[in-house]
């Protein structure tokens, strides 16, 4: 009778819980597999970021194709804080600033008018305007970074350097902190580069390098500065329009 006791007691325990060696052996389980998945997912990561720079670079191309087939203008509008961009269309005579000192001059030209015009001239100069519209076809109407990615730069001329977050300047009308590249119908497409990257690895990314001249798109697997990808590109960029 002992013994049988002793037997049903003992396997009593081995049914309520778990030995000490089986909570070791579950536990060398679970280091073995986040072993193997940690590196997956960082894998899973580098591809969210190249599957998302080549999409750009796609972009790009196609922009450029149909603003010389269309004669339209294109710009891709870059939100660094929501982390996405967008495509608008406009008409061919839209102009760049070639410089960041033409920029912030025309900026400020453009501040001190508005507040020296009355309510019926600010109506009129807002309805004589050409802006740029959202564009109507393929193109989603914003196209936000996928998990893990950050859209950590973007240089053209006109900023005169790579502009992160921290730098975004302020739309002296509407209050907005937009980056933006323009495309050209008559081939011409502003020199852009931006930093795609890890959003937990700033330093971890690709570059992308948009030539002026040829429309040209580079997609580079690491993080250049964009001084490096000028070569041969002109400082100016075409006489555009007014």
């Amino acid at each position: 009778m002992n013994v049988l006791s002793t037997s049903r007691n003992h396997a009593r325990r081995n049914r309520g819980g778990m030995t000490l060696v089986e909570v070791m052996v579950v536990l060398a389980l679970m280091l073995a597999l986040m072993a193997i998945l940690v590196p997956s997912m960082s894998a899973i990561l580098g591809l969210n970021q190249r599957a998302a720079a080549k999409k750009l670079v796609i972009t790009y191309d196609r922009l450029h194709d149909e603003a010389v087939l269309q004669n339209n203008s294109f710009r891709i509008i870059y939100d660094l804080d929501a982390n996405k961009y967008s495509i608008e269309v406009g008409e061919q005579g839209a102009i760049i600033y070639t410089s960041t000192e033409q920029r912030e001059a025309y900026e400020e030209q453009k501040r001190r008018a508005v507040a020296l015009m009355s309510d019926e001239e600010l109506a009129l100069y807002h309805s004589s305007k050409k802006p740029f519209e959202k564009v109507k076809s393929a193109y989603k109407d914003e196209v936000e970074m996928p998990r893990g990615v950050h859209l950590a730069g973007v240089y053209t001329p006109q900023y005169g350097k790579m502009m992160t977050v921290d730098d975004l300047p302020e739309d002296p009308e509407d209050g907005t902190r937009m980056l933006y590249s323009y495309v050209f119908g008559n081939g011409f497409t502003e020199h852009t580069v931006i930093w795609i990257t890890d959003i937990d690895d700033e330093d971890v990314g690709w570059t992308i390098v948009v030539e002026p001249l040829s429309g040209k798109v580079q997609l580079i697997p690491e993080l250049i500065e964009w001084e490096d990808t000028i070569g041969d590109v002109p400082e100016d960029g075409p006489d555009l329009p007014s």
